[in-house]
């Protein structure tokens, strides 16, 4: 719960320098613990060539994905409201992006900077329920459906790679797999990550070759914000809606990817039960 937490401050360096605000996002200001992801998102939009521009229209899409999947009620279900109303228990975050505005934002490195407000995912508080169960005790209840959790790894990148953690956990992971089909992507009907910035899922989507509809087909954290310590329980319930609740599904495997901060990456793969 963000909203919640302590405010925290610096201590300062002598009797008349004044405190500051210790912030989680990358701001690129000096001694902020955003300052390393913020870095790492430059350097990943430089090496893989994503414009600003693209960053923004990459943010106009998602908003778009984000509001088609609320008119197709893909939340149903999902959203548990606190005091079960029907209206608690429908997607409430505001869609829609205005390119003229995202163009006119001020970039966090101001002498050639890409990432913006805009195109970099706002803080949010979050939370979500998972149930893991054993075989056994999944038989015992009756066999309900739910997703499997086929394998998963989490490792450790470089300072530099920190934005493409996700992308290379998941990579690793299925160059481990045991036959053909466990190493392609392909066999992936979908993928969620509550990412940190358009660079992160445009490197993503680039990176793997994946298929249009395949990552954050709802809209992902660009959208409906970061909620730190809840990302990957969040995306897990995503990728249940997407495989589960979802008749129209085009597969029943499906991943899950975040990157954690301090360079960790983490990926699992999981398929629906029959």
């Amino acid at each position: 719960s963000l909203s919640t937490a302590p405010w925290r401050l610096a201590r300062p360096k002598n009797a008349h320098q004044l405190p500051h605000f210790i912030g989680f996002h990358p701001l690129g200001l000096e001694g902020s613990e955003g300052s390393q992801a913020f870095e790492a998102d430059e350097f990943l939009a430089r090496k893989l060539a994503i414009t600003r521009a693209a960053q923004d229209a990459f943010v106009v899409q998602t908003h778009l994905a984000a509001e088609l999947a609320r008119e197709r009620r893909q939340f149903i279900g999902e959203i548990v409201g606190q005091r079960a109303t029907p209206e608690e228990m429908r997607d409430q975050v505001a869609t829609g992006a205005d390119p003229g505005e995202l163009a006119e934002l001020q970039p966090f490195q101001l002498d050639d900077g890409t990432l913006t407000a805009g195109n970099t995912s706002p803080l949010a508080d979050g939370a979500a329920f998972l149930v893991v169960v054993s075989p056994k005790i999944w038989a015992k209840i009756g066999r309900p459906k739910g997703l499997v959790l086929q394998r998963s790894l989490v490792c450790g990148v470089a300072g530099t790679a920190h934005a493409a953690a996700a992308r290379i956990a998941l990579e690793t992971l299925l160059q481990r797999g045991t036959d053909k089909a466990a190493r392609d992507v392909g066999t992936l009907a979908a993928i969620e990550t509550s990412e940190a910035s358009a660079v992160e899922a445009i490197a993503l989507t680039k990176s793997l070759k994946l298929a249009d509809g395949i990552l954050n087909a709802g809209g992902g954290a660009l959208v409906r914000g970061l909620p730190l310590g809840a990302a990957s329980a969040v995306a897990v319930t995503r990728l249940y809606t997407r495989l589960v609740r979802d008749t129209t599904s085009r597969g029943k495997s499906g991943a899950v990817v975040q990157r954690a901060a301090g360079g960790l990456g983490i990926a699992a793969v999981f398929e629906a039960t029959a």
